[in-house]
């Protein structure tokens, strides 16, 4: 008996299993649930013009064999952080992969591609390939695809919050991001181990192009840039860190044929110049030809070309509050016209930097800080970095030199004080000027109080037993991570005027040695 209920058990769950399963082809629209999950497609898909596909949270497509989903009306596809939309395919029953998603909307109508994954396709039109009707992708996770990544003609796209992971082969240009004649934006994104012939990560001709706030790590470009190669495009990068790219011409860029770049508060660490043994040329940034070329507040760490480990350009280059440390010192830098190299810091006096100003690192003035620099404000120190920071690895101690080195001609740090060199300032003390002390009842202890800071990592409360608050006297109580500190037995000393100060720091007490009191 027991074993004939188990049998019937069985029955039912296979039949469920099927029922669940919902099989796909040619003109689709409506709207898919998890109800009807996996989505098994057995022919390619359309949504025609005027028809629209609504995919929700949970949704699993697969597709296989060189099939595609092209869109020509609408596509609605918008997962959640927790159930994304999911494209895929069974690799183990279809080894060929599928094709992809391309959007060819005419009529005006936006697509939506939200939370969704997209993996296992393998298209050189791109495995998302943009001709009209998709504005805006967030939230992607783009990952184990070959071939074009998202390959945009002729559009505007913005890409945000969005995951690029082990995407690409040893072909092509742009396994990430590929684009014709369009505006893109890339903002708040992450693409690690991408790999292309040309441009590991990113491909674009006659673009214009931003990227604000995105990692490139681990990318490889076997020829030209290990994580961008663009043709006649137009860049500005901002706050983006790339880490251990790979090209034997360009580490991370090769940019030719014309084009205004900008780099603004960039990290470039670890670049190199080689690909499988061979030694290639050109650590970071490679710019034969070109209008402009601009980095402002930047950081050089560590990078390796068999010649010019940081940059090379024949563009005018500007070069300003930028920080060089530990580069490979055969072939530092070099361009024709170093237009302006000013208020920057090397670790070292770089003996080979072709194109350099008349007079360059002669110390012959006095900066803010007391430090002997050049004519054009640049010095040469150790960075002083603090790991332990709020920003990593290169964050600035407290001691740093490099802190308000700037030119006084710049805009000033968010705290108001001069700029600092690199691409993280350093929060320097701040008073909190909304201190609020009261007595706690029925003790001998007083609370502090004060509004928050947002870029403070701890509070550190300071007194002095006098009506004037004065440095050279004062004591230091204690910290906090948040806005309040209750000072313990304040009131049993004996009566006399004290005064309280309280700093916002952005490091905390306990790693700041010495301890900083102005």
């Amino acid at each position: 008996m027991k074993s004939h209920f188990v049998t019937i058990l069985s029955l039912v769950i296979v039949f469920q299993a099927d029922a669940d399963t919902t099989y796909v082809s040619g003109a689709v629209s409506g709207v898919w649930t998890i109800m009807g999950n996996p989505y098994i497609a057995t022919g390619s898909l359309v949504v025609q013009t005027g028809q629209e596909l609504q995919i929700e949270p949970g949704v699993r497509v697969e597709l296989h064999g060189g099939q595609r989903l092209t869109v020509y009306g609408r596509l609605h596809c918008e997962g959640t952080a927790a159930d994304p939309v999911l494209f895929t395919q069974d690799t183990v029953t279809y080894p060929t992969r599928w094709q992809g998603l391309a959007f060819a909307n005419s009529t005006g109508d936006s697509s939506v591609l939200r939370n969704t994954i997209v993996e296992f396709a393998s298209s050189w039109d791109g495995v998302i390939r943009v001709m009209g009707g998709l504005h805006e992708i967030r939230d992607l996770n783009f990952r184990y695809n070959t071939g074009f990544g998202v390959n945009v003609l002729t559009q505007s796209l913005r890409i945000e919050n969005s995951t690029f992971f082990e995407n690409g082969r040893e072909g092509g240009c742009g396994a990430a991001v590929r684009a014709n004649s369009s505006q893109i934006e890339i903002s708040g994104c992450t693409v690690k181990y991408s790999r292309a012939l040309d441009g590991g990560a990113l491909c674009f001709y006659d673009c214009e192009v931003t990227v604000d706030s995105t990692e490139f790590y681990g990318n490889k470009g076997t020829i030209w840039g290990g994580v961008v190669y663009a043709d006649n495009s137009n860049f500005r990068f901002e706050s983006c860190v790339f880490d251990s790219n790979l090209s034997l011409s360009g580490g991370v860029a090769h940019l030719v044929d014309g084009g205004k770049v900008e780099f603004n508060r960039c990290v470039f660490s670890r670049n190199e110049s080689r690909h499988d043994g061979y030694t290639g040329n050109y650590g970071a940034v490679f710019a034969p030809t070109g209008d402009t070329l601009r980095f402002t507040n930047c950081l050089f760490y560590r990078n390796w070309g068999g010649n010019y480990s940081t940059v090379y350009s024949d563009a005018n280059m500007t070069i300003h509050q930028c920080v060089f440390v530990e580069n490979a010192i055969h072939g530092f830098m070099a361009g024709p016209d170093i237009d302006t190299l000013r208020f920057t810091a090397f670790h070292t006096r770089p003996t080979n930097l072709q194109g350099a100003p008349p007079n360059f690192g002669v110390l012959q003035n006095l900066n803010e800080n007391g430090d002997s620099i050049d004519v054009y404000g640049n010095l040469f120190t150790s960075p002083g970095f603090d790991p332990l920071g709020p920003y990593g690895e290169f964050s600035l101690h407290h001691t740093s030199h490099l802190i308000n080195a700037g030119s006084a001609n710049s805009p000033q740090d968010p705290d108001g004080t001069l700029p600092d060199l690199g691409p993280y300032p350093f929060f320097h003390l701040a008073p909190i000027d909304d201190l609020n002390i009261v007595h706690i009842t029925g003790t001998q202890n007083i609370r502090l109080r004060w509004t928050e800071v947002p870029d403070a990592v701890e509070y550190w409360v300071f007194r002095t037993t006098s009506g004037e608050f004065d440095w050279s006297t004062a004591q230091f109580v204690g910290a906090n991570a948040f806005p309040e500190y209750v000072h313990e037995g304040a009131l049993a000393e004996p009566f006399g005027q004290t005064t309280y100060v309280v700093i916002a720091s952005q490091v905390s007490a306990q790693l700041a040695s010495p301890l900083p009191t102005r």
